[in-house]
Parts: C-alpha cells; sequence; structure tokens
C-alpha cells in the first residue's frame, strides 16, 4: 500500500488483485490502509473493506469488549424492532 500513489507496477498490481476477486465472486480487504488517497484509491476502484493505521492503532482485544458488546446488543435491537 505504501507506494500505491507513486508506483504505478504496485497500482496495476493492486488493480488486477481487486478486479480477479471481484470476478472470482470474492470480497477484497486492504491492509496497510495509512492515508486517506490510498483509501479514496482503493474505493474507487471497488475494494470492498479496509484496515489499517488511518481507521486506528491496534489495540488489545479485552479493552474493547465492551464496545463490541454494545454494538452487539444494539445490532440485535436494531433487527427487533425492524423484523
Amino acid at each position: 500500500m505504501r507506494d500505491l500513489g507513486t508506483d504505478p507496477d504496485d497500482a496495476a498490481i493492486c488493480a488486477s488483485i481487486i478486479g480477479l476477486a471481484h470476478t472470482l465472486g470474492l470480497s477484497t480487504v486492504a491492509e496497510g490502509v495509512e492515508t486517506v488517497q490510498q483509501h479514496q484509491w482503493l474505493q474507487a476502484r471497488g475494494c470492498n473493506e479496509v484496515q489499517g493505521y488511518l481507521l486506528g492503532r491496534p489495540q488489545p482485544f479485552e479493552p474493547l469488549l465492551p464496545t463490541l458488546a454494545a454494538r452487539a446488543r444494539d445490532r440485535v435491537e436494531e433487527r427487533t424492532v425492524e423484523g
């Protein structure tokens, strides 16, 4: 991802991988996304998901448990209201 905006070979490889995955009916996840420009480039080419420092730094699992539990409760409540 680091040279995506400056190296045309890296861009071609990345675009090809996204295209191949979609042709095979697979989703794509780009790892190591650190800049808004990288994220925009990937979005423009249909990358399904991204992860990296742009979105957040790595964190220990245990402190995230309350947040994850709250999100799970919210989703259950949304489905209950909708359905």
